[in-house]
């Protein structure tokens, strides 16, 4: 079945609420790009980045983010560029999921988003 999402611009900031993994095979976390006064900022997990883009800046800083390695490790460009856009309703859910399992069950997937998930080594608790 092919992809319904239209494809993502690199080059435009849309804001809004984005699902996204910080690693390979990670458990999905709630991300969100805001712009304020002309900076883009994102947060993950509802913990706000303090590494805003100037969006006069963004053709320069993307430049630099691809020749320099560096596009996944900035949480602007990393949530610009691959993650999914999502509604309200499941940004609140990834948002809830990750406290539920920070305080019932930590070794749950959402509750180590830096951590691949590996049915190898999670607790059958924590999948059902």
């Amino acid at each position: 079945m092919p992809d319904p999402r239209p494809p993502q611009r690199i080059d435009q900031v849309r804001p809004g609420y984005y699902r996204i993994r910080r690693v390979k095979n990670g458990p999905w976390i709630a991300a969100e790009i805001i712009i304020t006064n002309g900076m883009v900022f994102a947060t993950e997990d509802n913990v706000p980045s303090f590494e805003g883009l100037q969006l006069t800046e963004l053709a320069n800083m993307i430049v630099e983010a691809v020749m320099g390695g560096d596009a996944f490790r900035h949480p602007v460009l990393r949530t610009l560029w691959f993650g999914v856009p999502i509604d309200a309703a499941e940004y609140k859910h990834l948002l809830a999921l990750a406290a539920w399992a920070r305080a019932n069950a930590p070794s749950h997937p959402a509750a180590n988003p830096d951590r691949p998930i590996s049915m190898h080594t999670i607790p059958i608790t924590d999948i059902f």
